[in-house]
């Protein structure tokens, strides 16, 4: 059993000791950095904890430490990034600097303290405080100074004004902070309006978000119900996915598939599809959910012995089940790992529902993903070494696909037919049984 809460602890300490190193290399080069550093370092331990397990923490450590160790030439995601904000390397650490003091506003929020900042944080229109739920959205860029009696001091071209981060926007545009959508009985908030939400470079989520608050609230709504199929499922699997996820980020849909992503560089924030669907939302959340469990695992142990694959994501030479491009094996090992956790979802939804029902979403789903599986284990043990962990890792996820294949014929196969949830390259595929439909996936990887 993988301790949840352990794998995130040693996240926070390994940004911690980022934080400490980066001070240390820049504090006398860069203005604002040790006041900063020195306001952080006085937050209380839960206060620090929940401002550094954020996704715009692990963004802003991602991003100094590759300002400070790489070149663009070196770093394609700080290049991208670069390229995203429409600015140089050499501006990039006097805006990081700005991005820390918002860490020390939203701690001193979180303990609903007063603080000056030793500089003016200088804000693009729209954005959010780590850790808080709070989000703004401005006509215009401004500077935030500090924080008293809970309203945020600002300047506004060169006017000051006072904001209660306690009311929402108006619709006069007069207090540009609020609140961002929480879900009852949950952790997670929805969000659109934080850096991390809204970056679509390569090697980022493309599709448009969700912007009419009608729709924000009609995603709200599916996501409530998706939660709760999770919770009467497995209420171990529910408290997880408190504690890795903090952000969901929903996207229009696209086509009949409901895509979902999310990204080592901001463990904690997801990406899924608008649909009506919540269980097909349940399993998105369990998916996502267990690639960041993953991220967050392999900084431990790697699974796949680097010694032999290095990173495990360079050598993109491998067929996926579930992707119509070449995949890297790390690639293909989170597949077989987030997919078997959410094979376990739909087995529970099948047996809840007691009766066989071959047009039942679950069917589709839970007879497509385990035949994926099985051909995506096979792969991988044929052309990857394992650390010792790793072995007793994949050998695990391995016996219990075997055992699920037990529970069905290959007259059922051919009985249901196929469902994609993800982003399929082949449409003709759609329709299909689920042994046709995988055997037309790999022949048209085979001849292109």
């Amino acid at each position: 059993m993988i301790n949840t809460n352990k794998l995130l602890y040693n996240r926070i300490n390994v940004n911690s000791a980022e934080l400490v190193y980066l001070n240390k290399i820049l504090r006398n080069n860069e203005k604002g950095l040790l006041e900063n550093y020195q306001l952080i370092k006085k937050l209380p331990q839960d206060v620090f904890h929940a401002i550094w397990s954020t996704p715009e923490s692990y963004l802003w450590s991602k991003i100094t430490w590759d300002l400070v160790h790489s070149d663009l030439n070196k770093s394609k995601f700080l290049k991208n990034y670069l390229e995203w904000v429409d600015d140089k390397d050499s501006n990039q650490i006097k805006n990081q600097l700005c991005k820390l003091g918002l860490f020390v506003i939203s701690g001193n929020i979180l303990m609903e303290n007063d603080v000056t900042l030793p500089n003016v944080i200088k804000v693009p229109k729209i954005g959010s405080l780590p850790a808080t739920g709070i989000s703004w959205n401005s006509s215009e860029n401004f500077e935030i100074l500090g924080l008293k009696n809970m309203r945020i001091q600002t300047k506004i071209n060169e006017n000051y004004f006072e904001f209660s981060i306690e009311n929402q926007i108006n619709g006069n545009g007069e207090n540009p902070f609020f609140f961002q959508p929480k879900i009852d009985d949950s952790s997670l908030k929805i969000d659109i309006w934080s850096e991390c939400s809204r970056m679509d470079f390569d090697g980022m989520e493309w599709i448009n978000r969700l912007s009419r608050e009608s729709d924000i609230d009609s995603f709200r709504i599916t996501l409530s119900k998706s939660l709760k199929h999770i919770k009467d499922y497995d209420k171990r699997i529910f408290g997880e996915l408190s504690i890795l996820l903090s952000k969901i980020v929903p996207l229009e849909p696209i086509s009949v598939a409901a895509p979902s992503s999310s990204n080592s560089t901001m463990l904690g924030l997801i990406f899924c599809t608008h649909i009506d669907d919540p269980l097909l939302l349940a399993e998105m959340l369990i998916h996502e959910c267990s690639h960041n469990k993953l991220f967050l695992f392999q900084e431990i142990d790697t699974i796949l012995d680097s010694s032999v694959h290095g990173d495990g994501w360079s050598n993109e030479n491998y067929y996926s089940p579930w992707r119509s491009d070449p995949r890297p094996l790390n690639g293909i090992l989170h597949g077989i790992y987030v997919f078997s956790e959410v094979i376990k979802f739909w087995n529970y939804i099948i047996e809840s529902n007691g009766k066989k029902d071959f047009n039942h979403i679950s069917y589709k789903r839970f007879y497509l993903l385990v035949e994926q599986t099985r051909i995506a284990l096979d792969i991988l043990k044929q052309n990857a070494s394992f650390t010792n962990l790793g072995n007793a890792f994949i050998n695990g996820i391995d016996k219990k696909i075997e055992s699920y294949r037990t529970r069905y014929t290959k007259k059922d196969l051919k009985s249901t037919s196929a469902h994609f949830a993800e982003l399929n390259h082949d449409p003709d595929l759609i329709g299909n049984n689920i042994i046709d439909a995988i055997k037309g996936h790999k022949r048209k990887w085979m001849n292109p």
